[in-house]
């Protein structure tokens, strides 16, 4: 039995289909779009929450007093904070 082998021409890619490497190709960029979209929820459901009060505080450095649930709360920063 003779069985004739065609010669691969330069630039050709390999011989067979290819099949078995496209899911990779696809589920890779889908796998790292579905994890950005899951951290982009998460950072959404973690921000600072809308019933955040600001405390005013005339001296950051030297301490601040407020209430935070009920509990009295000193907070000294060790430099100026800037806005």
């Amino acid at each position: 039995m003779d069985v004739k082998q065609k010669k691969q021409e330069p630039g050709e890619p390999p011989a067979g289909d290819g099949r078995a490497a496209r899911p990779v190709r696809v589920l890779a960029p889908l796998l790292l779009v579905l994890a950005l979209i899951a951290i982009a929820v998460a950072g959404y459901r973690l921000k600072r929450p809308a019933a955040v009060e600001p405390v005013a505080c005339a001296d950051p450095v030297a301490g601040c007093n407020f209430s935070h649930h009920g509990t009295i709360v000193k907070v000294r920063f060790s430099a100026q904070p800037t806005p």
